[in-house]
């Protein structure tokens, strides 16, 4: 579904970039959803992207304290002239300093703590915030950071004791 204002004068453009993805036959159950989701953004958006903008910089603040992790943030990003803003919903993480690949540290994020993350890649992987999230959710990413944790057990690697987050371990 799109929702658009005006005659842009690209409508027939976009009716034919449309074409490509819609079908004939509607999801009933995907426009119902749609509604519901575009009523509760009409209704609640405003408390319900306050608290998640609370979370990410909550969990950035986290983070950031991690020796080892470097977290893309606003003001390195817009030395970057391609760079317009940060969306601070999303939070992307270096973890090279930690002698880890990304695609290393999500596997132990999602197998072990049940964190599941976009685009890990060779340094880096990015964890998104949604309006669905709860303090729970930063809680799990953040697990490891005890350093009585036993995380690193179940992992069978040696260097655990007074790890400050389980991808330290490794």
């Amino acid at each position: 579904m799109l929702h658009g204002r005006g005659h842009t004068g690209r409508s027939r453009r976009l009716q034919t970039a449309l074409q490509l993805t819609q079908s004939t036959s509607p999801s009933y159950l995907l426009l119902a959803s749609l509604d519901a989701a575009r009523h509760q953004l009409a209704t609640e958006g405003k408390a319900l992207l306050s608290n998640t903008l609370a979370l990410a910089l909550d969990l950035r603040t986290h983070l950031a304290t991690i020796p080892g992790l470097r977290l893309i943030h606003k003001a390195g990003a817009m030395f970057c002239a391609s760079v317009s803003d940060l969306d601070l919903t999303r939070l992307t993480v270096d973890v090279s300093g930690l002698s880890i690949t990304g695609l290393a540290a999500d596997e132990i994020l999602h197998n072990h703590l049940g964190v599941t993350v976009e685009l890990p890649e060779l340094r880096h992987l990015t964890l998104i915030l949604s309006l669905g999230n709860t303090p729970l959710d930063n809680a799990r990413c953040l697990t490891g950071s005890n350093p009585g944790s036993n995380l690193c057990l179940p992992l069978g690697h040696r260097r655990c004791p007074g790890a400050p987050w389980p991808l330290s371990s490794l």
